[in-house]
């Protein structure tokens, strides 16, 4: 992965690949499969990860309003005055309101297991082969404006692309409960 990876236990994995965040979703389900119960890591679909932001009642993971040019108190991006202009450690931005999701906007963009093109993404399986369809990025980054901060805002690309602002968010899918 990237040459410059940060030297510490809580960044964020960063430079990988579509394909790199599936191979670590299809390893952590077989390291981890015993004793853990029924059910698998993946990576959120497009529908998931915006319902995530949005839980806070606004456009953005914090709520409604937009960060002020020159204020990097919400989110590590571009514009912020203060802006760390690099990769900072997950949960630097932490706000009690945040629960589990942290880093929601910012930081680096997050892939998500959705294709892009159809209404809210598709969901992709572990086991997709090599293609040219394009997949989902939420979140914005380090590197962009506040704009892309937002919830609702996506981005697309090749799944063999990496950068140094792409990073990957896990979740755990439980089967559906049976009565």
């Amino acid at each position: 992965w990237w040459d410059e990876q940060i030297p510490l236990p809580n960044a964020p994995v960063f430079g990988v690949s579509w394909y790199d965040a599936r191979a670590f979703c299809r390893w952590a389900n077989a390291r981890w499969a015993q004793p853990a119960p029924e059910g698998s890591f993946d990576l959120p679909d497009s529908r998931e990860w915006e319902a995530a932001a949005l839980m806070r009642g606004g456009p953005y993971p914090w709520g409604k309003a937009e960060p002020a040019r020159g204020d990097a108190a919400q989110a590590n991006y571009k514009w912020g005055q203060d802006s760390p202009g690099a990769i900072t450690p997950v949960g630097l931005f932490r706000r009690e309101a945040d629960g589990p999701f942290l880093d929601l906007a910012g930081n680096v963009w997050e892939w998500c297991g959705s294709g892009y093109g159809e209404r809210g993404g598709t969901r992709c399986h572990l086991d997709d082969k090599p293609d040219d369809k394009l997949r989902v990025l939420r979140g914005g980054s380090w590197i962009v404006v506040s704009g892309y901060l937002r919830a609702a805002d996506r981005d697309r690309l090749h799944p063999a692309l990496r950068s140094r602002d792409f990073g990957f968010r896990v979740v755990f899918r439980s089967p559906p409960h049976r009565s």
